[in-house]
Parts: structure tokens; C-alpha cells; sequence
């Protein structure tokens, strides 16, 4: 999926690059035996193979794919970063705290040193709060991040990233999950499209971005020495994903089917890398065309990236099906709207089929304009994908 391509640094290229550029070149001879060496990125792991409507044996496990190459392609790093540095400083407590300051409001003592005020002296006051200082009080006490109260000697606070606060004001407050700062006068920040938690965009750096949800976490797997898998959605792959091909292509051809798109015979793969030199992608259709006595014929294999949850997983899997169904189509649609085309089906099984939220607002934000664009003015048009697809 064009939507999943994330830019690299540039680097040299390894032995399973060059095995993969080989494969390339065979594909654009139409080569059917360097085809075969597709297998090598499949991790090892079976195929599954979706039988076109009505023929014999419906859906069935194919055989195992060889073994990897001597030098894996990959491997799978747990990542667990570090979280928020909350310090607690000993003293009173809120509650404690609480019942001073208000002794000290009734007497009309100063909040910080708890004396009182001269006759004919300065003082300053909050009408908020009824609160108030000598003027040498308050400007040499330590002051709340939040509110910018001062702070009494002797008082709990805590401490995050050398930043003070009242704890029943750090307590009420929204906070990035990073760092566990409060989100208030610190700056924008982002919402995870997933969990749905905040993350302060000046802590962006110190997570990681999950290529399958696009959540900032912190706790997850490696996946490919490129691509970040977070906790949630690597388990929900290992649960709900692993071993479990054949399923998926049947729920996602039953779709295809009900929209008037016949899914060509495929077989589904889950590999744990698929990048080239510049960019890692989640998900890609590979066809070879030959042809034999018979006619015209056709291989499909599609890979997806492991460790994505379900329902990216799906999403994907809709995406790279209309690949296929648009290489055996008659009439192809143009370049220019065949990733459009895709998208679309892929937005259109995420919305009817209940898929969580952030799945098609993914499809709908995607960063590259190419995929973007033709999924929306394809959408514009108001035709079912049967129509926009032609006889």
C-alpha cells in the first residue's frame, strides 16, 4: 500500500536487497523461475491460496515456502523505552497542605512564610483563590508549572523534567504520556489515532511511531531493523493474524465478491521486511504473467508486512486484492487511478465492515498525495467499485 511508505536514509545495499532487486529484474522479463525467489522474503511461513469462486477444493494451505537464506533478512528487537520521570519531594501531603492554606487564608497570614502583614504594608492577592503574599515571598518561592502559585517550603511536590508542581493540580491536569508533563503550557501536541492518548510534540522523539496504528508508544517490537510494531498491535498479529491466512482471504473475497469483484487465486504471505533502498512498505502484490497452450496465465502473491494488527492487516489485504483483480481486469483502470482504486476498496471494507476508526481516517490522511489524491476523486464520483472498474 502506497499510504504505508515511510522515508530512510539512504544506505548501501544488503545481500537480501540484492536478492530482491534480482527478483525485480525477473518479474519485468516475465521470468516465472526467478519468481520463486519471492519465497525468500516470506520469513519462512506458508502460503495460503484463495481458489476463484466455484472452483474445486476451495480455500487450502499451500506447502511450506523454502528455508530463509543463510544471512536472515531480518530479525524481530523488543523496544521498551523509557516512560515518565515523576519524582515525588517529601513534606505535606495535599490534604495537609490544604488545611494550611486555608488556616493561613482565615488569619490573613502570608501563604508562603505564614506571617502576618504589617499595618501599612504591601501585600499581594489572588481573587481567585483569597490567597496572599509578602511581595519577597513571592518572588523568591518556586512556583507551580500549572499555575504559577508559589510553593511553600516543607510542601510535597512533584517533579517532572525539573519542572515543579502542586500535586492536586498535577493530578487534575491532562499529560503527555511520554514524558508526564502536563500538556497546559507546554506546548502543541498530537493524539494517538489508536489509543487515543496525548504525546507533547517536543517529546515526539523520545517514542516511536507504529507503522501499522501510527500511535507514538514506547513498548513494542522491531520489525525489520525499519519498522516499529507497538505492543497492541504486535499482539494482536501473534493472536489474531499468524497462521491464519486462509481466513482472511476468504472474509476480504467475501467483501470483494458482494461489491461484484471476482478475487483472482492468490497466495498470502507475512514477511518481516519489505523495503527497497529508500522506503519500507507494509504491503505489495507481485504478479508474474506467461503465457501457455491454454492462454493467458497468471501468479499473484501478495506480501504484508508481520506484526500489523487485524484490522490494518485487512485493510491492507483489500488493498493489494484489486492489484490483482486489476492485472487479470480486461480493461485496466488508468496508472494514474489504479492506487486510487485501491485505497478506495480498502476505505470502503474499513467503513462497512466495522474496522476501528483510525483505519480509514489513515486512508483518508494519507501522506502520499499520489494514493491520496486518487482516492478521493475516485470517491467523488459516487460509483460502486464494480462501476468504476468497467465490464
Amino acid at each position: 500500500m502506497g499510504d504505508d511508505c515511510v522515508p530512510l536514509l539512504r544506505r548501501a545495499p544488503t545481500h537480501s536487497q540484492a536478492v530482491a532487486a534480482d527478483y525485480r529484474g525477473g518479474m519485468a522479463r516475465g521470468s516465472p523461475v526467478l519468481a520463486s525467489l519471492l519465497l525468500l522474503l516470506a520469513g519462512g511461513g506458508l502460503a495460503a491460496t484463495l481458489l476463484s469462486p466455484g472452483g474445486a477444493g476451495g480455500l487450502r494451505v499451500g506447502e511450506p515456502s523454502p528455508k530463509p537464506p543463510p544471512h536472515p533478512v531480518t530479525s524481530l528487537i523488543p523496544v521498551d523505552l523509557p516512560g515518565p520521570r515523576v519524582q515525588r519531594t517529601p513534606g505535606l501531603d495535599a490534604r495537609a497542605f490544604a488545611a494550611q492554606q486555608a488556616r493561613r487564608r482565615a488569619a490573613e497570614l502570608c501563604q508562603v512564610c505564614g506571617e502576618g502583614f504589617p499595618p501599612g504594608s504591601s501585600f499581594l492577592s489572588s481573587r481567585d483563590t483569597g490567597e496572599a503574599w509578602h511581595p519577597r515571598c513571592h518572588e523568591s518561592s518556586p512556583r507551580c508549572g500549572l499555575s504559577a502559585r508559589p510553593i511553600p517550603p516543607g510542601v510535597s511536590c512533584v517533579v517532572v523534567e525539573g519542572e515543579r508542581f502542586l500535586p492536586s493540580e498535577y493530578e487534575r491536569a491532562e499529560r503527555c504520556f511520554v514524558s508526564g508533563l502536563p500538556l497546559a503550557n507546554h506546548g502543541p501536541h498530537v493524539v494517538n489515532p489508536r489509543d487515543r492518548r496525548r504525546v507533547l510534540s517536543s517529546q515526539l522523539v523520545r517514542s516511536m511511531r507504529c507503522v501499522s496504528c501510527r500511535d507514538y508508544a514506547l513498548q513494542g517490537t522491531n520489525v525489520g531493523g525499519v519498522g516499529f510494531s507497538c505492543a497492541a498491535c504486535a499482539a494482536s498479529f501473534e493472536q489474531e493474524v499468524a497462521g491464519r491466512e486462509e481466513a482472511l482471504l476468504a472474509e476480504v473475497g467475501g467483501f470483494l465478491a458482494e461489491q461484484g469483484l471476482r478475487a483472482p487465486p492468490v497466495e498470502l504471505f507475512f514477511a518481516t521486511r519489505l523495503d527497497d533502498l529508500s522506503v519500507i512498505k507494509r504491503g505489495r502484490c507481485l504478479t508474474t504473467r506467461w503465457t501457455s497452450a491454454g492462454g493467458r496465465r497468471y501468479r499473484h502473491r501478495i506480501l504484508i508486512l508481520s506484526h500489523l494488527s487485524k484490522p490494518v492487516t485487512l485493510a491492507i489485504l483489500a488493498h493489494e486484492l484489486c492489484h490483482a483483480v486489476q492485472a487479470e481486469a480486461e480493461q485496466p483502470l488508468p496508472d494514474a487511478d489504479e492506487e486510487g482504486f485501491c485505497e478506495l476498496a480498502s476505505w470502503t471494507y474499513a467503513t462497512q465492515s466495522g474496522l476501528p476508526r483510525y483505519v480509514s481516517r489513515g486512508i483518508e490522511e494519507n501522506q502520499v498525495d499520489s494514493y491520496r489524491e486518487g482516492f478521493l476523486r475516485l470517491r467523488a464520483r459516487g460509483l460502486s467499485l464494480r462501476e468504476l472498474l468497467g465490464p
